[in-house]
């Protein structure tokens, strides 16, 4: 009977507990492990514990900032839109930082072994102007490699990473950025991976060459707050 007791008293707490919570969106743009963070925290009741219940919602890029600073979305996990938006005056703010280094791969058809190889090369690229985070990878990795893009490299649009991957796999496109789960998939398949962008003398060529940086770097994933001014 005590057993039951508490158990029913929890359940109340509990309950109070969720009726109370702030209820904010947080939005990520991919299924992927770049994102793990924020997902851990809502499974884990990280958020509730702090008054928050968190509703995950899935969006393109391009969409983020328009949903942000329309307070049609709260939060976003996504990093370079809204920095590059806080620089121009926009009303967001950085709240936090999940990841410090970029967790994209570049993964290959399996003909091509290494960076020299990628010459006349086609990549598919979740991009439609090369201005989000892949985008700026591939930029940075292209040009610390030599090749200027749409020239000595060309590249086409895919929507996400399930897309990138089967582009490549089909034969589609030659290269591509991926991050985890899909470079360990990738190389199941039989691509190969050529390298890790947050990696070595690469990644302090991503945070030397991608202008209006500086030591964020373009890796960093962070957590921006929509909010006005007046109410800081």
């Amino acid at each position: 009977m005590k057993t039951l007791r508490l158990t029913i008293l929890l359940a109340l707490v509990t309950a109070i507990n969720s009726a109370n919570a702030e209820e904010i969106s947080l939005s990520y743009t991919a299924s992927t492990l770049t994102f793990l963070a924020g997902r851990v925290a809502v499974d884990q009741g990280f958020f509730r514990q702090e008054g928050l219940d968190v509703k995950f919602v899935q969006m393109r890029t391009a969409a983020l900032i328009p949903a942000l600073t329309n307070a049609h979305i709260d939060y976003t996990m996504s990093f370079l839109p809204p920095i590059d938006s806080a620089l121009k005056g926009l009303p967001v703010q950085m709240a936090g930082v999940f990841v410090d280094r970029s967790l994209h791969y570049l993964v290959a058809r399996s003909t091509i072994k290494s960076p020299a190889d990628l010459r006349g090369k086609t990549f598919a690229i979740n991009a439609v102007d090369l201005n989000g985070s892949t985008g700026l990878v591939f930029q940075a990795t292209m040009r610390h490699f030599g090749y200027e893009i749409n020239k000595d490299v060309k590249w086409i649009s895919a929507a996400d990473s399930p897309a990138l991957f089967a582009m490549v796999q089909q034969g589609l496109a030659d290269a591509t950025f991926l991050v985890p789960p899909w470079p360990q998939k990738a190389r199941a398949a039989g691509m190969n991976i050529l390298l890790r962008a947050g990696d070595g003398g690469l990644r302090r060529a991503l945070a030397q060459n991608v202008p209006g940086r500086g030591g964020w770097g373009i890796a960093r994933r962070a957590v921006c707050l929509q909010r006005r001014c007046a109410a800081q």
